[in-house]
């Protein structure tokens, strides 16, 4: 991991690392351990989706993205990714902040705010929220 990451990781759960499924979970005061947490659940990319668009216990699907809604995709056994949605402006590229290791390689740090509009190029994302988010 980055130097950022690496500090994420080990600031939120006993240096396990982060990727972008932990840093969604960590941001929801979701942790892998019970004495962190007001929920003691760790979702990963999958289960985030398959939740959203089933059980509907923690995350439910939403048709469009909306500023702080979560966005995941790939499913299935895929490498996913997910994140968040920080701001969809008309006529403004839809802005993220994820945690992501290309990130990492290129600019040196995991967790950015950047452009998403690659997501809209995507016919597998799911846009959804906290279930417990009105």
């Amino acid at each position: 991991g980055t130097a950022n990451g690496t500090f994420f990781g080990q600031t939120c759960d006993d240096g396990d690392g982060c990727d972008c499924s932990a840093f969604v979970c960590w941001s929801l005061m979701m942790r892998k351990g019970p004495a962190l947490s007001l929920w003691s659940r760790w979702w990963g990319t999958d289960q985030i989706e398959h939740d959203a668009n089933g059980d509907k216990r923690w995350f439910r699907a939403i048709l469009e993205p909306v500023p702080l809604s979560i966005f995941v995709y790939g499913a299935g056994g895929a490498i996913g990714h997910t994140g968040w949605v920080m701001s969809v402006d008309a006529g403004e590229p839809l802005t993220i902040i994820d945690c992501s290791s290309s990130q990492s390689r290129k600019l040196g740090d995991a967790i950015r705010r950047r452009p998403g509009d690659w997501l809209t190029q995507r016919k597998d994302v799911t846009y959804c929220v906290p279930a417990w988010w009105d």
